[in-house]
């Protein structure tokens, strides 16, 4: 997996009618966390669950797939989302430090 390029944010066209959501995909490899991250018009979002997430000083020392690209997470968003995977198998989630770009200040 350390072959992975680095994930790439597509831009918003507008931050304001705009959102990025989060698919898990189900089964596709035990060791790593695979989804999808696609952006909606918030009009035309499918239904998603948002995540609250406490982001603590653990800094993003691990990753997650997403869209065959390697996206760093912090463990303790990582061993949350594994436990949401097992255990709600949501279709879209929103979670602010996955579908935020948070290197982006604007």
């Amino acid at each position: 997996m350390a072959s992975l390029p680095t994930y790439q944010y597509t831009p918003l066209s507008d931050a304001r009618t705009s959102i990025r959501l989060l698919k898990l995909f189900e089964g596709v490899n035990q060791d790593h966390i695979h989804g999808t991250i696609q952006v909606y018009g918030i009009e035309e979002a499918p239904p998603f669950d948002a995540i609250s997430y406490v982001w603590g000083t653990k800094s993003p020392t691990d990753f997650i797939v997403a869209d065959s690209a390697r996206l760093a997470v912090s463990p303790h968003l990582k061993t949350g989302l594994r436990n949401i995977q097992a255990v709600f198998s949501p279709e879209w989630v929103w979670i602010d430090a996955i579908c935020i770009q948070q290197a982006d200040e604007v």
